[in-house]
């Protein structure tokens, strides 16, 4: 019979404390090396001597003294320009070591020929390209832009591909091999350009768009200050305000027949006045607190100020109140008269004087179809041809 196999298990690697010292110690001795580079690199003199200087001068003006004239001029030389990066790849090479997980030891071998295949690919391509659209001053380099390895370079793809082609092909190249080198996915790259570019154009979209409402805002309050001042001014000239209360006239003497016909009382223990007793009355309902006189006159004052907003002159009249008090608590002035005829009528406070008065009036100072809004609704059920609105 078959017998059953125990599955193997896959060992885990575990770095050693040594090798976790030792990719430590690689990190560090490339940023040693990245700063002594730098340091030679950009105190390169075309007399100091070298592997391609042509001069026979003991003095040296490179801070590397004579290895590092001979490590500038050499590198230079090579690659030309792209010899500036040559720190900048020491500790990236560096921080990969020290990066490095443990992994199978086939996958860690092509890690190690892909990093390389790309650092090559990289050299050449960039140093042909360097070569080829790059030209230094006179005497300031050892060789052209890209160094002898980009004149081998570029030289036999200018005359088989011409410019352009050499171009092209030394550029996707030098992509593949910043891809292989690094492991940088372009693709990715390309996304986070694009994220970005939408964000920044979002951003100034939104910013367009706030600095429109913040003008508008302005124009507004510039208009409403010119809808004041012009209402005030025209407010000086009114007259005040004369509302006539109704004399009511007495009541005529009944005659015989009228009194013979009067209501008998229906209910017995009726006071002698005329005058029915309160606790004839249910009992009344809770009713929720109205709006203050403080509260109407704001709200009198919004209302007046949006109105203004859309060019619609406003006549605030109130008997009672103090025009100083209004004007130092309101910022507005009161209308010294009534100046109609009106589109639109709002009765915000109840004033005996307002309450004596009847519909003729108001269709007097107002226009045909006008609106009525009766705030306190001391009218209602009195006003029946304007148009005619309460709370």
């Amino acid at each position: 019979m078959p017998q059953a196999r125990k599955k193997a298990k896959k060992t885990v690697v575990t770095p050693s404390r040594l090798t976790h010292h030792l990719q430590e110690s690689a990190f560090l001795f490339s940023i040693l090396v990245a700063v002594y580079l730098v340091a030679c690199l950009f105190t390169y003199s075309p007399t100091d001597p070298g592997p391609f200087s042509t001069t026979n001068s003991d003095h040296v003006q490179n801070a590397g003294r004579i290895l590092g004239a001979w490590i500038a001029d050499a590198f230079l030389g090579l690659t030309g320009y792209i010899a500036y990066l040559l720190p900048v790849i020491t500790i990236f090479a560096g921080w990969r070591v020290w990066s490095k997980k443990p992994d199978d030891s086939e996958t860690g071998v092509m890690e190690v020929v892909a990093a390389i295949t790309g650092l090559a690919l990289f050299l050449l391509s960039s140093t042909g390209l360097s070569d080829m659209h790059l030209l230094p001053p006179a005497g300031s380099m050892p060789a052209n832009g890209g160094g002898v390895i980009g004149a081998v370079v570029a030289s036999p793809l200018l005359q088989w591909t011409g410019m352009l082609g050499a171009t092209l092909f030394l550029f996707s190249m030098m992509l593949v091999g910043i891809t292989l080198f690094t492991g940088l996915s372009w693709f990715r790259v390309m996304d986070i350009t694009g994220q970005i570019t939408l964000s920044i154009i979002d951003w100034l979209v939104t910013r367009i768009a706030n600095m429109r409402d913040w003008f508008a805002g302005r124009r507004a309050k510039a208009k409403r200050g010119e809808v004041r001042k012009t209402d005030s001014i025209r407010q000086k000239g009114k007259i005040a305000p004369k509302i006539e209360p109704q004399i009511s006239m007495p009541p005529e003497n009944t005659s015989k027949r009228v009194a013979k016909e009067k209501q008998r009382p229906l209910f017995n223990n009726m006071p002698a006045d005329s005058l029915p007793p309160l606790d004839l009355l249910d009992e009344p309902h809770d009713q929720l607190p109205g709006y203050s006189e403080d509260a109407l006159k704001a709200l009198s004052k919004q209302v007046e100020l949006k109105l203004a907003d859309f060019g619609v002159q406003v006549d605030v009249v109130d008997p009672y109140a103090s025009p100083e008090e209004i004007k130092e608590e309101y910022s507005y002035e009161l209308s010294p008269g009534i100046d109609g005829p009106y589109h639109g009528i709002v009765v915000a406070v109840n004033h005996r004087e307002y309450m004596d008065l009847d519909e003729d009036y108001f269709l007097s100072i107002s226009h045909e179809g006008a609106v009525f809004a009766d705030l306190k609704g001391i009218f209602r059920d009195k006003i029946t041809s304007l148009n005619y609105w309460s709370l």
